[in-house]
């Protein structure tokens, strides 16, 4: 693997193997994600942002806990409430990212 700079951008230059791997790591990381969900709500308002109304409970997979961590170790209900109004965008921004690994 080597790495080159090219104006702006990190250029990584990888063999067969380690594109393979890459390519099946970030495949991985992107199911584990899961698909783009709309969110449901009754609220217009909420609708219009993209919030989801009820509540995100913190994801049982560890390797998906450890992607989408508790903003607030010490206080479950603002961890909720955080995760409630950032879970959809942060996994947008993972995937995103993923997305250009590929």
């Amino acid at each position: 693997m080597r790495f080159r700079r090219k104006k702006d951008l990190v250029v990584a230059e990888l063999d067969r193997v380690e594109a393979g791997i890459l390519t099946t790591v970030v495949g991985d990381l992107l199911e584990l994600l899961g698909a783009a969900e709309a969110p449901t709500t009754q609220d217009p308002l909420a609708a219009m942002v993209g919030l989801p109304t009820g509540p995100v409970e913190r994801p049982e997979d560890p390797a998906l806990a450890r992607l989408l961590p508790d903003a607030y170790g010490d206080d479950e209900e603002a961890a909720t409430d955080f995760r409630r109004y950032t879970e959809t965008d942060l996994r947008a921004g993972k995937r995103a990212h993923a997305t250009v690994v590929l």
